[in-house]
């Protein structure tokens, strides 16, 4: 599902399940193609979308396709457990710019970080960045 914010020029990539029985068998890819082709098309400037921490296969389809790490978000939603029970589940947070989109976006050196939030950027930074370059690569074969 896809959740369009219009003042915002942003597209949020919502939640998308698959029963047990038929995971692993390439039956979203097909929807992850669709969704992606309409988010281009959306006028967007910037995506996200939260990632499962119960499996890395939808974290993995982020980094692949070039998408940056903006945190981890422990307990960010609650998640069914049976018996009408609940948890709150832990998510990886990913964003992607469009187009132009990043040349709008303030820069680093222009915030105020307390020391400790500079220091998670800076990690955050070192491995986007390797995500960049191994992306790059990948797109210029």
């Amino acid at each position: 599902m896809l959740t369009k914010f219009e003042k915002n020029l942003q597209v949020e990539f919502s939640f998308a399940s698959t029963h047990p029985d038929f995971r692993i068998r390439g039956i979203t890819d097909e929807l992850r193609r669709v969704t992606r082709k309409i988010a281009l098309n959306s006028g967007a400037e910037y995506f996200t979308t939260f990632c499962e921490t119960w499996h890395d296969i939808t974290q993995n389809w982020c980094i692949n396709d070039g998408w940056k790490i903006a945190g981890i978000f422990p307990g960010n939603f609650t998640r069914w457990n049976a018996d009408n029970q609940e948890y709150r589940g832990c998510e990886v947070h990913f964003y992607q710019f469009v187009g132009e989109g990043e040349n709008y976006a303030t820069k680093s050196e222009e915030w105020h970080l307390a020391p400790e939030a500079k220091e998670v950027w800076e990690v955050l930074e070192r491995v986007n960045r390797e995500i960049d370059r191994r992306f790059q690569k990948t797109i210029s074969k």
